[in-house]
């Protein structure tokens, strides 16, 4: 089929306008909000005191020691996003402890895209990357220290950081990622473990003075100043007879922790990192409740040896 000289020039100028299109989108915010907690309430949530102080943190070194189910991915989720969309080839990444959290973590974001109303990738999203029409990327990166090295990265976001295998590493490259864009590092987590280097950030005053630390418990997260419903915890503490931050099996082990990131499965993290055998029995009490827990400036507890 033969196209006419006509229909040629109509889909040229088409496409040329197409492109002119993008091209001005590329030089201008995609979405009109300036101020990152309207553009929290602008898709449909209402940010709590303790989210609100994490979004509007303007610090490069932030640590947040969040209870779990206390709204701590959304809102790094919503900051992400944000930033993608009022700043011309911005570049984040995620990292966790698999690449299928990382997935997860971009997929809340892609998700959070269709409460805009409008058009802002460029192109239909890839699973663990959004190309936004910008130029802005926001993309998941396997936690190996020599896939980060090679970026050059605005912000990086460590997704359970206290169980990141090989952290310091990771962390020595997330730096030089950063460093020629002055970029912003977030690490989030429920504390695990003494041994990481989460729990240095989150309890060395001097050699990481320069972090913005936010803690919030679960009780932190309660209802009303957060999504945790009392009435779910009374229902586990009277089944467990124990604190609604613990579960403990037939032996008396700490098996799960449901909530409060203040005390996580003693003894177990530990063992695991030092090659132990895993206390159980009577002997675990003595873990979980003796010397091997490690108490925080703020009263919080970490696991220790």
């Amino acid at each position: 089929m033969i196209t006419s000289p006509g229909r040629k020039i109509n889909r040229y100028y088409e496409n040329l306008q197409d492109q002119r299109g993008r091209d001005e989108a590329s030089n201008r915010p995609l979405i009109e909000e300036t101020d990152v907690v309207e553009f929290f309430k602008h898709l449909g949530f209402q940010a709590t005191v303790y989210q609100e102080k994490l979004l509007r943190d303007k610090s490069h070194f932030v640590l947040a020691r969040w209870s779990r189910q206390s709204g701590k991915s959304l809102a790094m989720a919503v900051a992400v996003l944000f930033n993608a969309l009022t700043h011309k080839g911005f570049r984040a990444a995620i990292v966790a402890p698999s690449k299928r959290q990382s997935f997860k973590m971009v997929d809340k974001i892609s998700r959070l895209l269709a409460r805009l109303g409008r058009e802002v990738l460029e192109g239909p999203p890839r699973k663990g990357r959004l190309v936004f029409r910008n130029g802005s990327v926001i993309e998941a990166l396997p936690n190996n220290p020599d896939t980060v090295r090679g970026e050059t990265l605005n912000v990086v976001v460590l997704d359970e950081f206290a169980y990141i295998e090989h952290d310091k590493e990771l962390y020595d490259a997330i730096i030089f990622a950063l460093s020629t864009t002055n970029g912003s590092f977030y690490g989030m987590s429920t504390p695990g473990s003494r041994d990481t280097l989460f729990y240095d950030m989150a309890t060395d005053d001097e050699q990481f003075a320069d972090f913005s630390r936010h803690h919030v418990s679960y009780k932190d997260a309660l209802k009303p100043n957060g999504p945790i419903d009392p009435e779910f915890l009374e229902k586990i503490r009277r089944q467990y007879q124990t604190d609604p931050g613990t579960v403990e099996a037939g032996d008396g082990r700490t098996v799960r922790r449901l909530f409060s990131p203040s005390r996580k499965l003693q003894g177990r993290a530990e063992a695991e990192r030092s090659n132990r055998p895993r206390v159980s029995g009577k002997d675990s009490q003595a873990v979980s409740n003796g010397p091997g827990t490690v108490e925080a400036g703020d009263g919080s507890r970490f696991c220790g040896r």
